[in-house]
């Protein structure tokens, strides 16, 4: 039964049990459409960066590169005009791209982003689930328009995109008692 809950829709699996983020971000930008319609409109521009890890604040993953791949995507494909935002102090390089590492608002001002809003997307890896979340941000005031999150189970797939290795199981055998 386990095999069923993994591959269920709910869980953004394919068939084969491969990772669908295709669905998972889709879901969440389906969560946030009615907000981002309220506040994006046909002009805006939206920057957008890589995903960041919450618990490291930093991205050196192929796995926030993938989600952030296809978030552009799922807002591009709502007439959402996108800006992959470049290099500042606000921002840090990673292996994998650019990355938001503030939360303080005044470190995050017009004059050093040329965009009204951005899409921050973040995610953390439990012993059993990848969680992942996206906030629309006002980036003049730092309010949050629009946030949702959604998860899928962790395999294989999604730990080495973070980088993560299954250490090999050691097998010792029985001690034996003399």
């Amino acid at each position: 039964m386990d095999k069923i809950a993994k591959k269920s829709p709910d869980n953004h699996k394919n068939v084969t049990g491969s990772n669908d983020f295709n669905s998972l971000v889709s879901k969440l930008i389906k969560k946030t459409s009615t907000r981002f319609d309220k506040y994006v409109l046909e002009d805006d521009v939206v920057l957008v960066s890589d995903f960041v890890n919450i618990d490291k604040l930093e991205n050196k993953s192929k796995l926030g590169f993938l989600l952030s791949e296809h978030l552009k995507d799922a807002l591009l494909n709502k007439n959402i005009i996108v800006r992959q935002v470049e290099l500042s102090e606000n921002f840090t390089f990673g292996e994998s791209g650019l990355n938001l590492l503030t939360r303080n608002q005044k470190d995050i001002t017009k004059k050093t982003v040329d965009g009204k809003f951005a899409v921050v997307g973040t995610y953390t890896i439990t012993t059993e689930t990848l969680i992942v979340f996206i906030k629309l941000i006002d980036v003049n005031n730092g309010n949050i328009l629009a946030s949702a999150n959604s998860s899928t189970s962790i395999d294989d797939e999604i730990l080495e995109l973070e980088g993560i290795k299954k250490g090999k199981e050691i097998s010792l055998p029985p001690q034996m008692i003399l």
